[in-house]
Order: structure tokens, then sequence, then C-alpha cells
């Protein structure tokens, strides 16, 4: 399971949301179609900045359209929303963990 966490910059959790299956379509191997997401793993965490957030927007959009699990979807467009609040707030960063499902 992979926990996205929205933080900013005081290391304070703005907002957080997992998904019990979400690993397996979150973490995508296919670098040229998935460049932000082809960087998820289960064995490390990955911290993404405001900058990185329309990239990380279209591999998530792209993604929802090969989903078709009303959860998966629900699931994805909340990280959508957690990345659009991450670009539009300075000093904020979006991290995906497999650690932080306590």
């Amino acid at each position: 399971m992979i926990t996205v966490i929205l933080e900013d910059s005081h290391l304070k959790e703005l907002e957080r949301i997992s998904e019990s299956s979400n690993a397996e379509y979150l973490i995508q191997g296919d670098n040229s179609k998935y460049k932000y997401l082809s960087q998820l793993s289960e064995i490390d965490y990955d911290v993404f900045s405001s900058a990185d957030m329309p990239g990380l927007i279209r591999d998530l959009l792209r993604l929802s359209k090969s989903l078709t699990q009303p959860e998966q979807l629900e699931h994805v467009a909340n990280i959508v929303r957690f990345a659009k609040r991450c670009q539009s707030t300075n000093g904020v960063a979006l991290i995906f963990t497999p650690w932080g499902n306590e």
C-alpha cells in the first residue's frame, strides 16, 4: 500500500490518503508513458515538489483512463486534488510512501 501525504515545509501533514491495493495501479513501470508514476516504489518514498505537479497530474489523469473500479477512480481523483493543492501552495510537497499507513 502506498500512502500519499501532502506536507508543508515545516513537515506538518496537511492531508493523507491511502487505499489497500493502490500500489498495484499507482506504480507504473513504463517511464516513457508515466514519467512520475514510474518513479514510485514499494521500498522507498518519493517526494514531489510543486514544480513536478503538472507532469504528475498528467500521469494520474492518463492512469485514470485505464482504471475501471470506482474506488480506484475516486482514489486517483483525490490524489489529483492533493496535487493541485500542492501546485497552488508555496512550500508544499506531495509524498508517496509505503511506510505512512499507520
